[in-house]
This record gives C-alpha cells, sequence and structure tokens, in this order.
C-alpha cells in the first residue's frame, strides 16, 4: 500500500496474549509503526518487562488502573499500550461472558459498512482497483492522493466515472499539501462528489486546519491532527476538522477511541473508526467501538485484514461489503497458532 507519505509490504505487529489464573485467554495486537520508533523486538522486551512489573498481580475485571498504571510506565509507546488494553478488554469480556461492546454501554448498530483503501498509484491503475473492490461487494473507497493536484483530481475523476454515483468516496492526502493547494483540490474534487477531505494539511497546522474546514466545500476530515483524547477536544473546540477519525490503535486503546467518538457524537460530529492491514483481531476491537458508538455512522476503515496472508485470528468476514459485528464474549474472534 503507497501513500504520499509511506509504503507498506507488510504488517508488522506484536500479539499480546494474557491468560488468567484460571485459564482464560485475552489477545491484542499492537499494530507497530517503525517510523513512531516501535520496533517488534524491542516493543515484545517491554512487553514482558510491563507485564510483570504492573499486571502479574492485577484485577483483569478492573482495567482502568491497570490501564493507568500501564501509562506511566510506557509513555510513548501508545501502540504497545493500545495492544495491553486491548488484551484486557478481551480478557473481561471472555471472564464475563459477554462482548466489548456491551460493557461499553451496549451495541447502537449490529453491522459496520466496510471502507477499503485504494493506494497511490497511477489514475487508470487505481480506477481498476476501485472497480474490482466494488464488484466484490464494497460501497466505500478511500483515495489516497497528495502527489501534485491535477494528477490528484485526475485520479479521483477516473475512480468516479469507473465506479458510478453510488459508491461512497473519500480521499487521503496524508498531510500532503499547503492549505492553497488544499483549497484548490477541494474546490475540484466537489463536483465528483468525495464525501471527506482526510488529512489534506499537516498534523500539527492548527491554523490552516481551522481556515481551510472554513472555507473548503469538502468536509475536512482530521486524522494525523487527532493523537489523543485531548487532540480530538481541541479540533471540537477551535473548528478544525468537520469528522474525525480515530482508532484503538492511534489512542492508546479501545477506550479513548470510545471517548473520541462520545466527543464527536456531542458535538453534533461524524467519527470514522479507522484501521490499516493488519490482523482482524485489530479489526475486531475497532467494530467493538463502531458497535456502540452513535457518532460513528459513516462508513468506517475496517476489512483491510483481506491484504494479509497467515493471519491468526479468525471470525471476521466481509460480505457484500459489511462486517457483522462479533457477538462473542470479549472481541468475539478466535486466535489460533
Amino acid at each position: 500500500m503507497r501513500t504520499s507519505r509511506n509504503y507498506f509490504a507488510a504488517a508488522v505487529a506484536l500479539l499480546i496474549e494474557i491468560v488468567a489464573d484460571d485459564g482464560t485467554h485475552g489477545y491484542g495486537y499492537s499494530d507497530l509503526f517503525t517510523r513512531a520508533g516501535e520496533e517488534p523486538a524491542p516493543a515484545g522486551a517491554i512487553a514482558v518487562e510491563i507485564f510483570d512489573a504492573t499486571l502479574r498481580d492485577g484485577n483483569p475485571l478492573e482495567i482502568e488502573p491497570l490501564v493507568a498504571r500501564l501509562e506511566a510506565r510506557l509513555g510513548a509507546n501508545i501502540r504497545l499500550l493500545a495492544g495491553f488494553e486491548m488484551a484486557l478488554q478481551d480478557l473481561r469480556g471472555k471472564l464475563l461472558g459477554v462482548p466489548v461492546y456491551e460493557m461499553l454501554g451496549g451495541a447502537v448498530r449490529s453491522r459496520v459498512t466496510v471502507m477499503r483503501m485504494v493506494g497511490l498509484k497511477r489514475p487508470d491503475e487505481m480506477a481498476e482497483e476501485a472497480v474490482q473492490l466494488c464488484r466484490r461487494g464494497i460501497k466505500a473507497l478511500k483515495l489516497k492522493i497528495g502527489t501534485g493536484c491535477d494528477e490528484d483530481v485526475e485520479r479521483v475523476r477516473q475512480v468516479r466515472a469507473a465506479v458510478g454515483e453510488e459508491v461512497f468516496l473519500k480521499v487521503d492526502a496524508n498531510q500532503a499539501y499547503t492549505f492553497e493547494e488544499a483549497l484548490r483540490v477541494a474546490r475540484q474534487l466537489e463536483k465528483f462528489r468525495v464525501e471527506t477531505f482526510e488529512q489534506p494539511l499537516q498534523a500539527d497546522d492548527w491554523e490552516g486546519m481551522i481556515r481551510l474546514t472554513r472555507e473548503s466545500p469538502v468536509p475536512v476530515e482530521a486524522d494525523q491532527t487527532v493523537k489523543s483524547v485531548e487532540d480530538a477536544i481541541r479540533v471540537i473546540r477551535e473548528g478544525a476538522a468537520k469528522v474525525i477519525t480515530t482508532s484503538p490503535q492511534k489512542v492508546g486503546g479501545i477506550f479513548r477511541a470510545k471517548r473520541v467518538a462520545d466527543l464527536c457524537e456531542a458535538a453534533g460530529m461524524a467519527c470514522i473508526v479507522s484501521n490499516v492491514g493488519g490482523s482482524r483481531l485489530n479489526d475486531a476491537a475497532a467494530c467493538q467501538v463502531i458497535a456502540c458508538s452513535a457518532a460513528a455512522r459513516l462508513p468506517c476503515e475496517v476489512g483491510e485484514f483481506e491484504r494479509l496472508t497467515a493471519d491468526p485470528a479468525k471470525g471476521l468476514e466481509v460480505i457484500d461489503g459489511e462486517i457483522q459485528t462479533p457477538t462473542g464474549p470479549g472481541l468475539g474472534v478466535d486466535v489460533e497458532f
């Protein structure tokens, strides 16, 4: 998968297993980003050390204090924190015999409309990939752009012409544009019924995001700008986006992703729960958040596990462009080694 800033050929992750005294297993998935300094080998060593120091004698039914202790020790290792919290959520749900969404307030939906990503390629290649996805029942697409205004508009034009008017389209520039470029592109994308414009500017360009949100005819979506619950509060308060993207991996766990979604609901904003290519375990966590979050009313970025080979998790599939929310205890998927 190519974006304007990166190329991903493989999913790099750490699978976390926590076993309760009665033998119940809880699983978590840390989607490690090398560019963020989270490497598998150091993360694995840290995980063992942290478990011994923080969780070994803890009560898995009392997740909040355990997560607070983890956060104090893990610091900037947000994705490792997310993996631990996911495993604790899975374990607690299994011990109680309920899915995670029941522990977070109950489901407001039973299915997730899948939004699949189309990586950065030539316009005609992206159009062909989009058509292939739609033939498999996908109803929403996220197009990677960010190499130049005219070429990016042509990518969207060709994809829209190829898939028709009914498919949900959004674009993601991955911070590639200046304000002037982003506004120029947004004004041209409007006629192709682009639903949202994800992270057109640098993550820390708050002034630009606020101004673009006011002037863009296509709703601006904040992704990299929102790395925490506190960032979500600032986006809402300052009007730096119309839509917020969150994920358990990005903000440090299921609890925090749900808090971001709840903030969006309170502010009357839509929230997209996202995921990159990785295990079904990761998508199951995202689906649990989506299931109990009223603000997650747009198609969400799950289903990329279809790109992965040798996934240890089973029990989650895309059928006719949707994923049925797992209803089994915990995250609702099985892990097989």
